[in-house]
């Protein structure tokens, strides 16, 4: 399914994305707060926070039944639609490659990694006082897993808002 440099067109893919939000920003009523834009490698994975929580979410995919299914179905559901484009949705198990394997695996992990962020987003940005997160549509398995679903444990400082 991806590119031949999938860390170029990530790369790529991410700065648009950030040119656009710095556009959508400067045309609100936002323009002159105060913003940044995560850098993965420098602010996230050097973070003992996220590494816990990272290791946490995987010690919970792997004894949870549930958690982990629901983590593997909203995977599929999102490779799904960036093979048949966004909003398309007809998938085929039975033509499934190897390769295809490969990506799910690795949205796995990506997901897992996703979560732990979430959770470890306080410590990573300690001036930061507030948070928000946008969504284009309603993700159930990380509702479930701010309220304490799969673990038992709520997590009251987490909350989720999807802009349609």
């Amino acid at each position: 399914m991806g590119s031949k440099n999938p860390e170029k067109s990530a790369r790529v893919k991410g700065n648009r994305l950030r040119n656009k939000c710095n556009e959508a920003i400067q045309g609100s009523a936002f323009c002159h707060a105060n913003y940044s834009f995560i850098s993965w490698t420098e602010d996230v994975e050097s973070c003992h926070e996220y590494e816990k929580a990272l290791a946490d979410i995987k010690d919970l995919y792997e004894a949870n039944d549930e958690f982990r299914n629901e983590i593997r179905e909203s995977t599929e559901a999102a490779l799904r639609c960036l093979r048949n484009g966004r909003e398309k949705g007809s998938y085929n198990k039975e033509n499934e490659t190897d390769e295809d394997a490969v990506d799910l695996s690795e949205g796995v992990l990506y997901l897992l990694k996703e979560l732990a962020f979430l959770v470890a987003v306080p410590s990573i940005y300690e001036n930061c006082k507030q948070f928000v997160f946008v969504y284009h549509r309603s993700w159930p398995v990380l509702e479930k897993y701010f309220n304490g679903c799969y673990d038992g444990i709520e997590k009251p400082s987490l909350g989720f808002v999807v802009f349609g």
